[in-house]
Order: structure tokens, then C-alpha cells, then sequence
């Protein structure tokens, strides 16, 4: 990868284990601001105009735009191969590679440092490494990371504990406008929820928005209520 990783620092840690390190995206990752250069000129005074350049002086004109190429891109970087462009990873570096590439076959002008189309950026970066282990006391069965679950938390701590009593609370949302409400005299507070993902109408299209996910669907907002109602974390299922 284009990145260089700086101070890294971390200790193993979903009880919720991270490796936290500084990094500085540079090369080829996609996060990088790609700065164009654009310049103008303003008329001072009562200068008199200037003569319209004639047919052999214009600049040759540019070329149409084509959807079938915009698909085309889109079908490219929206690809499963590159593994979802994250910062600081192989999918992310051929994402911003390709990207700078036609940049320069559209004779765009870098404004990056060395002629480079990159903005180097600091970012913080954590990368977890959780274990589950899920059923009854004495039968409990281990899952594995990324193939049956996945973990985070926001906080950029390197041991995280979420010790709590687990309750469901339906999809986890309350939405006056549409009269529902899974927390009614529900107490959440030291609470680990239970929740099911996406909203009531996936399974109701008589309801919120039918099959179309509203926000009340998504996992920042499930997570955001579950925060204010002072629950200690959060399990989708």
C-alpha cells in the first residue's frame, strides 16, 4: 500500500480489541484531496474588451461525454474486487489509482505535492481484532470475525467492555410520524439491545416507506438513539 504508517501504537484488545495507529495517506489511497487548479481573470476599470479569438485560436473542444463510459467507471469502482475502497487498503489504492489515471488521460493539471494528483492527509486509523462467543452459559459457540460478525466501537481506546444485561428492542426505533415506538416502557439505560436491521417496512409496505430503507433503517441511527438512551452498546441482528 501507498500509506505509511507513523507511531503506531496499540495493545490486543468484544470485549472489543484495536490497534490504533496514526498513518499519513499518501500515493494512492482514496480519501487523498485531489486539488484542481482553476484561474480567472477580472476586468479593472473601464478596460476596453478584447478581441474574440478567431476560429484557428480556439482551443480544441472537449470531448463528449459519454454515459456508456461513466458506467462504465462507476461499474469498475463499485466492483467486489475492490473490497470497498477503504482508506489504507489494496482496494482503496487501485481505487485512487484509477482515479488519478484518467485525471491525467483528461489532461487535468495536478496541484499535489511533486506533481502528484495526492494530498497527503493525516488519519487515524483502528483496526479491530474482537472475539464472540455466542449461547448459554457452558455452550456457548465462537464466531468468527468478519465471516459471521463484525464489531467496532468509536471510542479510540484499545479495551473496550460492554457488561450488561441484553434486551430486545425490536428494530430499535422510534418514529412519532409514523406512531411507532419499540423503547415505550422499555428501560435501556446499562443495557446491552438487541435489534434487528432495517426498518418495519421491509417486512410491511403498508408502513414507513415500504421496501425503500428509510434513516430510521440504518445502523447510525440505531446506534445514535441507542447512545441517547444511555444503553451500553448494541447487537443488529
Amino acid at each position: 500500500m501507498g500509506g505509511q504508517f507513523l507511531n503506531a501504537t496499540g495493545a490486543q484488545r468484544l470485549e472489543h480489541e484495536s490497534k490504533i495507529s496514526d498513518f499519513t495517506m499518501r500515493g494512492t489511497h482514496p480519501m487523498r484531496i485531489v486539488t484542481l487548479l482553476l484561474a480567472g481573470a477580472a476586468a479593472c476599470g473601464r478596460a476596453a474588451p478584447s478581441a474574440l479569438p478567431t476560429p484557428a485560436s480556439q482551443p480544441a473542444a472537449l470531448p463528449a461525454v459519454s454515459t456508456a463510459a461513466m458506467d462504465a467507471h462507476l461499474k469498475y469502482l463499485a466492483d467486489d474486487l475492490l473490497e470497498g475502497r477503504a482508506p489504507a487498503t489494496r482496494g482503496g489504492e487501485l481505487a485512487a489509482k484509477y482515479v488519478a489515471a484518467q485525471f491525467e488521460a483528461l489532461g487535468l493539471e495536478p496541484a499535489g505535492p511533486d506533481g502528484s494528483y495526492f494530498q497527503p492527509v493525516a488519519l487515524v486509523g483502528m483496526m479491530p481484532h474482537p472475539s464472540l462467543a455466542w449461547g448459554k452459559a457452558g455452550a456457548a459457540r465462537p464466531l468468527a470475525y468478519r465471516e459471521d460478525f463484525v464489531a467496532w466501537a468509536e471510542r479510540p481506546e484499545s479495551h473496550i467492555v460492554a457488561d450488561g444485561a441484553v434486551v430486545f428492542v425490536g428494530y430499535g426505533v422510534q418514529a412519532a410520524e409514523w406512531r411507532w415506538d419499540d423503547y415505550k416502557d422499555v428501560d435501556v439505560r446499562g443495557k446491552v439491545l438487541l435489534m434487528l436491521v432495517n426498518d418495519p417496512g421491509l417486512q410491511d409496505s403498508t408502513i414507513f416507506n415500504g421496501r425503500a430503507l428509510t434513516y430510521y433503517g440504518r445502523w447510525t441511527y440505531k446506534l445514535e438513539e441507542a447512545a441517547r438512551r444511555g444503553a451500553l452498546g448494541a447487537i443488529l441482528v
